[in-house]
């Protein structure tokens, strides 16, 4: 730390001794000497460096909703984890489907089971047939894949060239299609259905 000694010059002052201001006269024959003097410097700081502006932005799964069904055993389970998969409302997803919220409302919750001719605007919605994977025998398989076409059990007997009887005992797995019948059901299966008006049963 720099001191000096000596006589201070006309003009100067000393902090230690001084109790004017520095702006006051210091009279004719200057102010008083002072054995040393000091120079006061700034404290050392330690330069920080400036950080360049970046955003961050946090990723994490968002908690799923508690509505999220935690087993598909209905048709109103799949309809729900569609929708909020897709983050959507009850009345965005039944004028996709073409029924009324209190429709998508009461299948949501289990209250009733969608009618044969909406299920077509139900897969279309979900992108699959729920009901494909539950048909373990012949029979649930033809009901599975008429009901999936929207189509009443007399409406799909005609295209199988049948009556309805023998259609609902194939369904039923009471009777098991044969020969002619029983290729003319699996090309019918496999085809696309023709807009046809459908059905309740």
């Amino acid at each position: 730390m720099p001191v000096w000694r000596g006589q201070l010059p006309k003009g100067a002052f000393c902090p230690s001794t001084v109790r004017s201001p520095p702006h006051a006269d210091p009279g004719p024959d200057g102010p008083p000497s002072c054995a040393h003097m000091q120079f006061h410097r700034a404290p050392h700081r330690i330069p920080t460096p400036a950080l360049p502006f970046c955003r961050v932005t946090l990723r994490g799964r968002k908690p799923r909703d508690p509505a999220y069904p935690d087993e598909l055993r209905a048709l109103g389970d799949h309809i729900r984890k569609r929708r909020l998969d897709l983050g959507l409302l009850q009345r965005e997803v039944a004028q996709e489907i073409g029924v009324t919220v209190f429709t998508i409302r009461n299948w949501e919750r289990g209250r009733a089971e969608p009618a044969v001719r909406c299920l077509p605007g139900i897969i279309s919605f979900l992108g699959y047939n729920p009901l494909l994977p539950l048909a373990n025998t012949l029979g649930e398989r033809i009901t599975a894949d008429r009901r999936g076409h929207g189509l009443s059990r007399d409406v799909f007997a005609a295209l199988l060239d049948v009556n309805s009887s023998t259609l609902w005992r194939w369904e039923t797995d009471q009777a098991v299609p044969r020969g002619e019948r029983r290729r003319r059901l699996e090309v019918t299966l496999k085809a696309p259905r023709p807009e046809t008006t459908p059905g309740r049963s």
